[in-house]
């Protein structure tokens, strides 16, 4: 009976052991999976604008001293401005980090790493309706040093396969990179 045992438990711990290897090599092909434990940080693709502005935010008269604040020239309350302002705070926190970028009606519109304004690995990007727009591929820093990203070639550098689709979801357009050349 224990032999039973031990070969059931034997059988049991290499499956266990094999679906947690294969688990993974699939965990590498998560967005995730580049920079597996960065913090996610959200910041939101917006206009902010403020200021003395008399119409609209593209006009500035100078002579209306009382300051208004606009959120994609729309103008808006001091707190709905602030709302925006704070999380966009985040960008410098990103030191690297998994960053969302949100529209103003709280819709994702980007995911993926980044080190501040630089891109740093698998992107995803989307339409307003909520489907992928675009899977872009940029370098991954796997040195762990993150100063002069941009003199490293790693800021933003595309590297790897881009896939574009339409609303639908039907792949439109591929190409790919390496070191920020197109390739093919």
């Amino acid at each position: 009976m224990r032999s039973i045992f031990y070969a059931s438990s034997l059988t049991f711990l290499l499956g266990f052991a094999s679906l947690h290897a294969h688990a993974q090599s699939d965990v590498k092909d998560t967005l995730t999976s580049e920079y597996a434990r960065l913090d996610t940080l959200v910041v939101y693709a917006v206009n902010l604008t403020s200021g003395p502005w008399a119409i609209n935010c593209s006009t500035f008269t100078g002579k209306n001293k009382a300051v208004t604040y606009f959120v994609d020239c729309e103008k808006v309350s001091y707190e709905v401005y602030m709302k925006y302002n704070k999380a966009n705070e985040n960008l410098g926190k990103c030191k690297p980090c998994y960053l969302i970028r949100l529209d103003k009606n709280d819709s994702i519109v980007s995911e993926g790493p980044q080190y501040t304004d630089c891109r740093i690995g698998t992107i995803k990007e989307y339409y307003p309706n909520g489907t992928i727009k675009c899977i872009a591929m940029y370098k991954v820093n796997d040195t762990g040093k993150w100063n002069k990203l941009w003199d490293r070639g790693y800021c933003s550098n595309r590297h790897g396969v881009w896939t574009w689709f339409d609303e639908s979801g039907k792949i439109i357009k591929t190409e790919t990179y390496k070191d920020g050349e197109l390739v093919e």
